[in-house]
């Protein structure tokens, strides 16, 4: 379909009920770009709206998504820069276009960075700030969370493969060996990291990082699903041999558990973050009412 500024623009209607534009632009990087995108003016603000160009680009913008819905507005006021917000989505042709906030700042090349550079130090910070994200927000968003050996043999994979290229220097392929069998090297606590960050994502202006892309691989190295797994199991075990385990109950809880999920996660990445957060928030209003008329019932 066509994919002029104006024809985004409508799209960005339809994406987002109510919306007042009163101007567009064609997106600086959208030429050769994964998608067609332009930004759209408001009074108060100004979008983006952007077209995959083809299957890989629709899931590359799916992870996207779902790595932005996981940062609450805890997360997002907890780093140094911004993160763009979905806001909604509509169907353009055989594939679909999605309006977030759009996130002004300049890109940088990481070759023109010297030693002594002044965005070194705010690089760093956005990335310790990442790193010092809970671990439970990639958990409950069902983003992937690896094990420190999960990790380990990642990296032994990619060393495999540097190695059978036969361009490996046998002093760098040994070192690397080294470094994968101490298990001092690979004993580390869960931690958030971005992905796929590297000088494309950033967004910089008067030597400060002001923006962060490309939320797509949001992940965490963890544990806790190891522990999780192993509890279930015991208790499951447990309970099984006394006899005392509700099987049909369980089952159907189960698959309203995956159920649940599934759509959970499609109405996150059509409706987008502010929708969830109501969500939540309305859910959250209800347990507190149903907790406190229990109290007030146990009183009176």
């Amino acid at each position: 379909m066509s994919s002029t500024p104006l024809t985004l623009a409508a799209l960005a209607t339809s994406a987002v009920p109510g919306l007042q534009i009163v101007g567009v632009r064609e997106h600086s990087l959208a030429g050769g770009g994964a998608f067609n995108s332009a930004v759209i003016i408001t009074d108060d603000a100004e979008l983006i709206v952007r077209v995959p160009r083809d299957s890989t680009s629709e899931v590359q913008q799916s992870a996207e998504m779902l790595g932005l819905a996981a940062l609450a507005d805890g997360a997002r006021n907890a780093l140094p820069f911004r993160v763009s917000e979905t806001l909604g989505m509509t169907r353009a042709g055989e594939t679909r276009a999605v309006v977030s906030t759009f996130l002004p700042g300049g890109r940088i090349d990481a070759g023109d960075l010297a030693d002594d550079a002044l965005l070194l130090q705010p690089i760093a910070e956005s990335l310790a700030a990442i790193h010092q994200l809970p671990t439970a927000l990639v958990q409950q968003a069902g983003l992937p969370m690896r094990t420190a050996e999960e990790v380990r043999e990642a990296a032994a994979r990619l060393i495999a493969r540097a190695a059978d290229t036969r361009l490996l220097p046998d002093t760098v392929h040994a070192r690397w060996l080294e470094v994968l069998a101490s298990p001092r090297l690979w004993d580390f606590a869960p931690t958030v990291i971005h992905g796929s960050l590297d000088a494309d994502r950033l967004l910089v202006e008067d030597d400060r990082v002001v923006g962060v892309l490309g939320w797509g691989f949001l992940d965490a190295s963890a544990q806790a699903k190891i522990a999780n797994l192993v509890t279930n199991l015991s208790a499951i075990a447990v309970f099984a041999a006394h006899g005392v385990i509700l099987w049909q109950l369980g089952l159907l809880m189960g698959a309203a558990n995956l159920v649940g999920g599934f759509l959970g996660a499609r109405t996150a990445i059509s409706r987008g973050n502010t929708f969830v957060r109501k969500v939540f928030l309305a859910v959250v209003a209800l347990l507190i009412v149903r907790l406190a008329y229990d109290v007030l019932r146990g009183l009176l």
